[in-house]
């Protein structure tokens, strides 16, 4: 079973170098590959998750972004996008943040829930309107939150102003987006918008969304890698 790398090799210390170089001090060490001397002096710090764009699957398909690959790293335990997009969130690995997947026992509420969605699993209900906030639940403090400097939180649309998006926000502004074109517009306005130290995490959710439902090899999923390839230049 592959193990993620707390040590020095893992998103967690992706997130810890990225936190050292605008000023905050983390829990984790840095990553091996990318020192936070090697950002210090940059202008627009910008985080692209593409959910479910491996080491792999950007060997296999990448083209323009094999070129440009400075080496493998490892995810966290459990790798669900659920542990995955709250350890960039918060900046702290699953055993800090407590979120291990889609499904989840809140024994507290004596329900299994879907915590992204911050529901019971069978209803679409949130646990927000019985008079249960997100922030009892997902404790671990935003990152966005402590850096001295702008941030920005670039998510699709129709999880903008979700519970969940909330409690692990900090102080990012919210920009919404509806496509994978339209993402990267909205990076590019954010990095030209003005000449602050900002960072800018960007989150798109199309490839895994379509890969789970038609596989890695459907049209749909390729022409996203195809996209991808040609992705525009941001600064």
């Amino acid at each position: 079973m592959p193990l993620p790398n707390y040590k020095d090799g893992s998103i967690v210390n992706l997130m810890s170098t990225i936190s050292k170089s605008l000023g905050y001090e983390p829990a984790y060490k840095p990553l091996k590959l990318l020192n936070p001397k090697a950002l210090v002096g940059s202008r627009n710090v910008i985080l692209m998750v593409i959910d479910g764009l491996g080491y792999d699957y950007v060997m296999r398909n990448g083209n323009v972004l094999r070129t440009y690959v400075k080496g493998r790293i490892s995810s966290v335990f459990p790798s669900t996008t659920a542990s995955c997009i709250t350890t960039f969130a918060t900046g702290g690995a699953p055993q800090q943040h407590g979120i291990t997947g889609w499904f989840m026992l809140l024994k507290e509420l004596g329900t299994i829930s879907a915590i992204l969605r911050f529901t019971p699993r069978s209803v679409k209900e949130s646990f927000a309107k019985s008079k249960v906030s997100p922030e009892q639940i997902l404790t671990e403090k935003a990152l966005f939150g402590r850096l001295p400097i702008s941030c920005y939180r670039v998510v699709p649309k129709e999880i903008s102003k979700s519970d969940y998006t909330r409690a692990t926000n900090g102080k990012a502004k919210i920009v919404p987006c509806t496509s994978l074109k339209e993402y990267f517009k909205k990076v590019r306005k954010i990095v030209v918008s003005n000449k602050k130290k900002k960072l800018i995490y960007a989150y798109c959710q199309d490839l895994i969304s379509y890969a789970i439902n038609m596989g890695l090899k459907a049209r749909r999923v390729l022409a996203i890698s195809g996209r991808l390839r040609g992705m525009p230049h941001l600064s």
